[in-house]
């Protein structure tokens, strides 16, 4: 493995965040994705930001770092922790539109229609704008589009480590998460019909 500092995802979420931090635990690079200690990766560095410490002060005995909103911290971390590889998430515009959705939809439930000129130049001016920042390095960044198929042949490269014998991950939590949710309507439906039942039969006593 070559000598590297932290793993940053700093790209879009609903594009294959969950898989880029399984394959890296994968790659024995300690890795979390959104949250440590119920509390977001986000707000934790928000927090230390605010307090004026490294921005990763809680949370050093991780390697990898994904689903935090990267772009808002990509330079900064740069900065603090030097020779750090940063890898940028990608999903075609169409398919990430229909994966945001079902995401509002399961936790927020938000129905709202989301305007695909605006987002698709809101997410070119990001792309450019990183491409721009790590041009005089760009041995340090990876562009990745995992829900379109790509994998270890561009993520092992780029960390300089060895492709495994097993499957890239391909990590849904929002279908399992879909299913916890419906079994758990299935669970409210039935504790209903049960006590319904029970005050039935309470009453012809």
């Amino acid at each position: 493995m070559k000598d590297f500092n932290k793993v940053f995802n700093i790209g879009f979420y609903k594009a294959g965040t969950c898989s880029l931090t399984e394959a890296l635990n994968l790659l024995s690079i300690k890795s979390i994705h959104y949250n440590c200690n119920k509390k977001s990766i986000h707000e934790t560095m928000g927090h230390n930001k605010e307090n004026n410490n490294k921005l990763l002060t809680g949370l050093e005995e991780f390697r990898g770092f994904s689903d935090f909103n990267g772009r808002r911290y990509y330079k900064k971390l740069d900065k603090q922790y030097p020779n750090s590889k940063f890898i940028l998430t990608v999903r075609d515009m169409d398919s990430w539109i229909k994966s945001r959705k079902k995401h509002s939809k399961l936790y927020l439930n938000e129905r709202k229609k989301i305007n695909k000129t605006k987002e698709k130049k809101k997410k070119e001016k990001i792309i450019r704008n990183t491409k721009q920042y790590f041009k005089d390095k760009p041995e340090n960044l990876l562009i990745i589009n995992i829900p379109a198929g790509d994998g270890w042949e561009k993520l092992c490269p780029f960390l300089g480590v060895e492709i495994p014998d097993v499957p890239f991950p391909h990590a849904n939590k929002t279908s399992i998460k879909m299913v916890e949710r419906i079994l758990g309507r299935i669970g409210i439906f039935l504790n209903k019909y049960f006590l319904r039942l029970y005050l039935s039969l309470k009453e012809k006593k």
